[in-house]
């Protein structure tokens, strides 16, 4: 048996693997390290450009070279676990943040330590054999590493192409590579004696031989067992592995090794065997002979001109387990998939020899490989069998909010992306039906991401958000009414400098006041442009004062009133010389009407009271008298006004955000699509994210939608009811046919899996989408539901006084 294990050597140098024999190196081989995630979602342009990337890689390959490559479960994600925890202790956060956050790490690392939360990764190596009768073994060595790695770079260049990640393995990742094949950990890589071969580093024990059904041998504490393709699949479609690589079991590994084969020796053999053909013919009429004369013929024309590459393949399929049990029902399951996902078979290997083979033949860059099951493929077919999968690696270890994602992976979630130093909002939208679990998801964003904003400004449409408000310790909720108590001082500059902006915010109120009495006078827009600046004058009464700056310091108290405006006007009129009474005089009939004292309206005259101070800061505009179009546009101009100013005022370098609810009902206020836009378009350099909620896409104008989703860089869709808004976003995100039937058939949020959702984001000028999933606390639930039954309860508990 030991005999069998040291059949060769196996050395790291430098950032190659070398395989000697009797102290001559036999072979180098270079390795990188690929990901393509993103199956589920993937075009079939996509899948055909997968195709022929695979197939023009696998033609490059020389006749003297080997290609191994093996999939394997990777990182368990404990980084990325244990930052998300210490940020949760160190950053400034509300108990309810905290507390959620905390939750969340408990569920991640629980699932990590079952296996269920993981990363796989496929590596690629390329092995070259060597002359036997090289004179500078060390030269060669370095020339042929170099030749490989420039191979390898454009293997990698075509998964980069494909939206994948890709990164040469160097002398620490080989060494890691040999540590989990082995399954015996080298903690420190700086320990490891280059001088000794990997063998001697992590095979302390020999393999031991097991005699149990599909079990062959026993490495450490580990039981191995070893599935191996016997008959090929009928069919290759390309995605056919995904299947295989997305299981939610641990402890496999996948591993297929191909060699060229030489195109002329088959041309000999197929013209040999076609001669037989044809004289078996004449003495035949078989119509099977003519057809397969003619296969073969096509194959020989093929072969001559480059159109196909032929190849010799290994298929196999690893599975370790320390139960034997837990083992063999692995086995089983592993071996009903390969029928059903591949149309294939595949037999178990019970002899520790061969058992020991594969062993070593799976070694990472060795060259040696068992004898058995060597199968001719050509390239098309093999493109499909390779077992490349997995998830792309995060770009950081570090995210402000995680979510698990396809085949056990944990995803991370950025509102601010960029380099640290240098970060900017990346704007948002969520979509999705009644009930697909969206208010739920986007609540569970803000809470996940509260620690890293100062300032949160919610704009709600039925009292969604309030409960959460409410976990905040200084939340400001303001139910804005037209005639409650609250007041919207348009013309108050809160404290600051009157501005050119300041006048212009004020005139555009003025001009929805007026309404259609400014339709057939052009002339009156920059009237009370002059009208607002002699007013701003006027009130401080001191000309020797530069009134711009003036108003700096005057007291909310203290602020001119839309009823000081109209008396202002008024004593206007007193002049008989003055040019435009006229005018004045039909400005003042409009404007009377909002007056406190003589109007029915009482939201915009008055000492404004409405305070977006706060960390929270909750705006209900359910209540608003939405019969009264013209009504409702001077609201959200005044208050969408306030908010822009408080997010301009505001200290540039602390993260804001703002959140419009419903953004459909919202948008139907005229003029409020205008205002959203500029919110999108204008708010990333104040370091502000916004993010908006929509339920039926197709109701939105097309140019507010083309404007809201091309200024946002990321979206969160949970499932929808209407084909129609699902293919506005196809149009949008350019989402491919997969990711919109997915879309489509995602099911109904439920307490155990939570509720799918498919994020989408475009980062350096490409789309990607990954299916993710949000399973919210209890006590989110809780919070978040938004049903009628549930709210009054809910509302009813927090109104008790505690106990």
């Amino acid at each position: 048996m030991k005999s069998k294990q040291r059949k060769q050597d196996i050395y790291i140098h430098g950032d190659a693997v070398i395989s000697s024999e009797a102290g001559y190196a036999k072979s180098v081989s270079r390795g990188i390290e690929v990901s393509l995630g993103g199956w589920l979602t993937a075009s079939n342009q996509t899948l055909l450009d997968y195709q022929n990337e695979m197939k023009t890689l696998l033609r490059s390959l020389k006749s003297t070279q080997q290609l191994q490559v093996i999939w394997q479960q990777g990182s368990d994600c404990q980084e990325l676990i244990q930052n998300y925890f210490e940020e949760t202790e160190n950053l400034p956060a509300t108990e309810w943040s905290r507390e959620q956050r905390s939750f969340n790490c408990l569920r991640f690392e629980e699932l990590r330590k079952l296996g269920q939360i993981r990363h796989s990764t496929t590596q690629i190596y390329l092995i070259e054999q060597l002359a036997a009768d090289s004179n500078n073994e060390q030269l060669l060595i370095e020339q042929k590493s170099g030749e490989l790695e420039s191979h390898l770079k454009e293997w990698g260049k075509a998964f980069e192409r494909l939206g994948g990640q890709a990164s040469i393995l160097r002398r620490d990742d080989l060494i890691n590579a040999q540590e989990k094949h082995y399954q015996c950990d080298v903690s420190d890589s700086r320990a490891y004696d280059l001088n000794k071969p990997a063998i001697d580093h992590f095979l302390k024990v020999p393999l031991e031989p097991v005699e149990m059904e599909d079990i062959c041998l026993k490495n450490h504490k580990y039981y191995h067992a070893y599935l191996i393709l016997s008959d090929l699949p009928q069919l290759t479609i390309t995605g056919m592995m995904h299947g295989l690589t997305s299981l939610n079991i641990h402890g496999y590994s996948m591993q297929l090794r191909a060699k060229p084969l030489n195109a002329l020796s088959l041309i000999e053999q197929e013209d040999t065997a076609i001669k037989k053909l044809n004289r078996a013919r004449m003495s035949s009429k078989r119509v099977s002979l003519d057809s397969t004369i003619e296969m073969k013929q096509e194959k020989v024309r093929r072969l001559s001109v480059g159109d196909l590459q032929p190849l010799e393949m290994q298929w196999v399929v690893n599975l370790w387990d320390e139960d034997p049990i837990a083992l063999q029902a692995k086995v089983r399951e592993i071996q009903v998939l390969i029928a059903r996902s591949l149309g294939a078979r595949s037999e178990t290997v019970n002899l520790p020899t061969t058992g020991c083979n594969l062993f070593l033949g799976g070694i990472p860059g060795s060259e040696f490989r068992e004898a058995s099951y060597l199968h001719y493929i050509e390239d098309t077919n093999l493109s499909h069998l390779l077992p490349i999968g997995g998830e792309p690696k995060p770009k950081s270890t570090r995210y402000e909010s995680l979510y698990p994602g396809c085949n056990g992976s944990l995803k991370g979630i950025n509102t601010f992306w960029g380099e640290k130093g240098n970060r900017y909002p990346a704007h948002a939208v969520v979509m999705g039906r009644t009930g697909s679990g969206k208010s739920c998801g986007l609540m569970e964003l803000l809470t996940q991401t509260g620690p890293y904003f100062e300032k949160t400004i919610v704009v709600d449409q039925g009292f969604s958000y309030a409960s959460y408000a409410e976990t905040y310790e200084n939340a400001n909720i303001l139910v804005i009414e037209h005639s409650g108590e609250h007041v919207l001082n348009y013309l108050s500059t809160q404290g600051r400098a009157v501005n050119q902006e300041q006048i212009a915010s004020a005139a555009k109120v003025l001009e929805h006041m007026i309404g259609d009495g400014m339709k057939n006078n052009p002339h009156w827009s920059p009237l009370i442009i002059d009208l607002l600046s002699a007013f701003y004058q006027q009130w401080l009464d001191a000309p020797e004062v530069d009134w711009k700056f003036a108003y700096q310091n005057i007291e909310e108290s203290k602020q001119p009133t839309h009823s000081d405006l109209c008396n202002w006007l008024e004593s206007l009129l007193e002049d008989p010389r003055h040019a435009y009474g006229g005018d004045i005089r039909l400005i003042l009939v409009f404007l009377q009407v909002w007056r406190r004292d003589r109007g029915v309206y009482t939201l915009f005259d008055g000492e404004g009271n409405v305070d977006l101070g706060g960390d929270m800061v909750c705006l209900e505009l359910s209540k608003l008298d939405t019969s009264q179009p013209q009504l409702l546009r001077i609201t959200t101009e005044v208050i969408l006004n306030r908010i822009r100013k408080e997010i301009i005022n505001a200290p540039r370098g602390i993260r804001k955000r703002v959140v419009f609810e419903e953004l459909g009902a919202f948008l139907n206020v005229p003029g409020g699509k205008e205002l959203v836009r500029d919110f999108y378009e204008r708010s990333r350099k104040y370091n502000c994210w916004v993010v908006s909620v929509i339920q039926q896409l197709s109701l939105l104008p097309e140019d507010l939608a083309t404007s809201i989703l091309g200024n946002s860089r990321q979206a969160f869709i949970f499932g929808q009811a209407f084909e129609a808004d699902v293919r506005i976003m196809q149009k949008h995100f350019k989402l491919s046919e997969a990711a919109v039937q997915n879309i489509m058939r995602f099911m109904e949020p439920s307490v155990e899996h939570g509720a799918p959702f498919l994020h989408w984001y475009t980062e350096d000028q490409q789309n990607h989408s990954d299916i993710l999933w949000n399973v919210p606390s209890p006590e989110m639930l809780y919070l978040s539901s938004s049903s009628g039954e549930h709210f009054d309860k809910r509302q009813k508990q927090l109104a008790a006084p505690s106990v």
